[in-house]
């Protein structure tokens, strides 16, 4: 199983740009959460994350699997050199990235396109907050947005909302009148209000207009959340109201189960999981697999390393999860759930042929 399941090309359908050479944050920062030095330094290398992926890229290295061994290693190349062995270890046919994280410390989405196929997920709260200082009144920018959203190029192959960042995934709808006083006070962030909830209804509008995927932070991530409001439940006022094709990220972690849930009874959600998967323990991963394979259809799944700063996260995400993919596929055989050709039908829906599907990407 693992030879056939490490064969297939996939599509990395959740990643973020990296950063810039001049930008380059310490090592340990990408195998965290947290913004806190303190934590990148006291805590991080303490982690079964980052002691895994130091072994993890002894191996394809070759350089020993110390921390400085690693370091030194990876200085010695060019960035453009380091990631292209990366990707190749990776075996992507297509990269999907979101672009809105740090956007003036990262290299721009076609300089990864000289290794894979690369596509944009254009993050929807950063275009808001873009358009909005340049507006005179709410109808103006209601308009400018919506025909920016129209009008994205071929490049752009989904949106991507931070809503759990900005006050939680419950969103009604508001009144026009409530959102024009919130624009009269935006101040340059767009957090829970008035006028973020006709942003995200204006967005998923056009979205169900043009059928295109939108992507949604769901359960952890850094620690400017609160991770009760990252639930996926939250989402099912946009989900029922919408017909756009929702993509719930990180497969809801620590919420997995739900997220299964809600893909397995509304037409529109798929389910990815990234971050999970590679930042938990072995067992984790195994695990958060496994769960959504309880209840998940597996035609609404999909794979993703949710890499950024770095390049060696490509890699890692890859690596982590075709390895749990395997062992959680091998014991639905065992268990007698799929056949040993429907598991590795599975494999092929999972790691590529869904997002191909759903994204409309060129096989």
């Amino acid at each position: 199983m693992e030879e056939a399941v490490n064969a297939i090309s996939a599509v990395d359908q959740h990643a973020h740009n990296i950063r810039k050479p001049e930008a380059q944050l310490p090592f340990e920062a990408a195998f965290s959460e947290s913004y806190d030095e303190d934590v990148w330094n006291k805590q991080t290398p303490h982690t079964i994350f980052y002691r895994r992926s130091l072994r993890q890229l002894d191996k394809l290295f070759g350089c020993g699997s110390s921390p400085n061994a690693i370091k030194c290693y990876r200085n010695a190349l060019s960035l453009e050199d380091l990631t292209r062995d990366l990707l190749k270890a990776a075996n992507l046919c297509h990269l999907l990235l979101d672009d809105g994280l740090s956007p003036e410390d990262i290299l721009p989405w076609t300089w990864h396109n000289q290794f894979v196929p690369t596509h944009r997920i254009l993050r929807l709260e950063d275009l808001a907050q873009t358009l909005l200082p340049q507006c005179c009144s709410l109808t103006e920018f209601e308009k400018r947005f919506v025909q920016a959203l129209d009008q994205t190029g071929s490049e752009v192959v989904g949106f991507k909302s931070i809503a759990a960042y900005r006050g939680g995934l419950h969103v009604e709808p508001s009144t026009s009148e409530a959102a024009v006083r919130d624009f009269s006070k935006f101040e340059g962030r767009l957090e829970r209000s008035a006028l973020y909830s006709r942003v995200l209804y204006l967005a998923l509008e056009v979205a169900s207009d043009r059928n295109l995927p939108v992507q949604f932070h769901t359960g952890f991530g850094d620690p400017d959340l609160r991770l009760e409001q990252s639930n996926p439940l939250h989402l099912v006022n946009l989900i029922e109201r919408f017909a756009c094709p929702f993509v719930i990220l990180h497969a809801g972690y620590p919420y997995t189960q739900e997220a299964g849930f809600l893909s397995s009874v509304y037409p529109n959600v798929w389910v990815d999981f990234g971050l999970a998967l590679p930042f938990l323990s072995t067992a984790g991963m195994n695990r958060c697999l496994s769960q959504l394979f309880e209840l998940s259809p597996l035609n609404r799944l999909l794979y993703s390393s949710d890499a950024s700063l770095i390049p060696e996260l490509y890699y890692l995400g890859s690596l982590n999860s075709r390895a749990a993919l395997s062992k959680v596929l091998v014991e639905c055989v065992e268990n007698q759930d799929l056949t040993e050709a429907e598991a590795i039908e599975a494999a092929k829906m999972i790691l590529c042929a869904n997002a191909l599907s759903l994204y409309k990407l060129a096989v």
